[in-house]
């Protein structure tokens, strides 16, 4: 059954709760919560006003941190600084789960994209701290919901740094860090894949040694190379394997940290070329539904992620974006930033582009025939210039 393309993407926005350390050092200036006629002070500048809007508050005035310029931003639905992992995944990620396992879908899979600052939560909503229990993460959850409904798993995870893949899978130490993945399109399927890549089978959370030994690598590959987890992006993939022989595959890709930057900008260019990418390649194809612009080159090939991540944005795909917000007052900015991404994301509209998305194709013939019209036209010219030479 051929899917029908999404015409909106969900995009859904989590507050994490301010730390110890920004409420002893911050100073009240704006509010969290505006149910009451007046507001309440505390040591934030990023507060839901409803369930799927939210206020940002940005200085306007750098010598006096009381002027500000509010701005009102709009998701699917903000979840607030108590909101827990339970409510997340069931707003997020089981209706899409549920959807793309369902007899009468079409579609392949389903990608979840976390985006934001540093220390704003995407490892904690995509990982959780523990892998069972309340405090599990996104991923975690999937796995332990196949595990209900008695599906098999095939799991792998990879890390990103610097344009370097590393399999967080791989058993021996000496072969993950000398290890090459490299990112291949198999010719029979055109199907996208990391060559080399370790997956796994997992039945039952309870296990957990395939979650524990990537756990185990990630640290013990940070602590040899000293690189922080901000600087690098993930990508989990977990492949459904379906009673009727069918395959979903569900991706979660927590990105690396949008501020970060490194002391060497031909670093810093590296580490953010997934990134910037990535956006590159939302607002190409948030292009290709204008009427006004008759050819959008979408660069998937200018970043080892956007490949991976090809078949993602086909429109067969489901996706869904989780923006994750600090609340503390100096990432005002920054959220202000990751809104802006947001926004973007929400304009896309596969059902208004699958019909050019068959364009270049047929651009490349018409320039073909061209060509041959060209061609035919300087047949005589040449044949002279022949018979001049001979």
């Amino acid at each position: 059954m051929e899917p029908k393309p999404q015409s909106t993407i969900p995009v859904f926005c989590r507050i994490r709760p301010l730390s110890v350390r920004e409420t002893a050092n911050l100073r009240p200036i704006f509010a969290d919560t505006v149910t009451s006629p007046q507001p309440q002070y505390y040591t934030t500048s990023v507060y839901p006003t409803s369930p799927t809007e939210l206020l940002i508050h940005t200085p306007t005035d750098p010598n006096d941190k009381n002027k500000v310029r509010p701005t009102s931003c709009a998701f699917t639905q903000v979840f607030p600084q108590a909101a827990s992992q339970s409510e997340v995944f069931e707003a997020v990620a089981r209706p899409l789960l549920e959807r793309i396992v369902s007899p009468h879908s079409g579609e392949k899979g389903c990608l979840f994209v976390l985006y934001g600052e540093i220390h704003s939560g995407k490892r904690w909503t995509a990982m959780g701290p523990k892998f069972t229990g309340n405090l599990a993460g996104i991923v975690p959850r999937i796995l332990g919901w196949a595990a209900e409904k008695k599906i098999c798993v095939r799991f792998s995870a990879i890390e990103m740094y610097n344009g370097t893949l590393i399999d967080l899978l791989e058993k021996d130490w000496e072969k993950l860090i000398r290890k090459e993945l490299k990112v291949r399109e198999e010719r029979a399927t055109g199907e996208i894949c990391v060559e080399g890549l370790t997956e796994e089978s997992i039945t039952s959370l309870e296990e957990g040694e395939t979650l524990h030994r990537m756990d185990t690598n990630m640290k013990r590959y940070e602590t040899f190379f000293n690189i922080n987890i901000p600087y690098k992006t993930y990508v989990y993939t977990i492949k459904l394997l379906l009673p009727d022989k069918q395959v979903k595959t569900v991706r979660i890709v927590k990105l690396k940290g949008i501020e970060v930057e490194h002391r060497d900008i031909r670093v810093s260019r590296r580490m953010n070329i997934d990134i910037n990418t990535l956006e590159r390649v939302i607002s190409a194809l948030v292009d290709l539904t204008s009427p006004a612009k008759k050819f959008v080159h979408v660069p998937f090939r200018d970043s080892k992620l956007t490949r991976i991540l090809t078949r993602d944005f086909d429109g067969k795909t489901a996706l869904a974006f989780i923006l994750t917000m600090s609340p503390s007052y100096p990432s005002a900015d920054v959220s202000l930033q990751s809104w802006m991404f947001a926004t973007r994301a929400r304009q896309l509209n596969f059902s208004a582009m699958q019909p050019r998305i068959v364009a270049p194709p047929v651009q490349q013939d018409k320039e073909a025939k061209r060509d041959e019209v060209k061609a035919a036209a300087l047949l005589p010219e040449t044949k002279k210039l022949d018979k001049s030479i001979a």
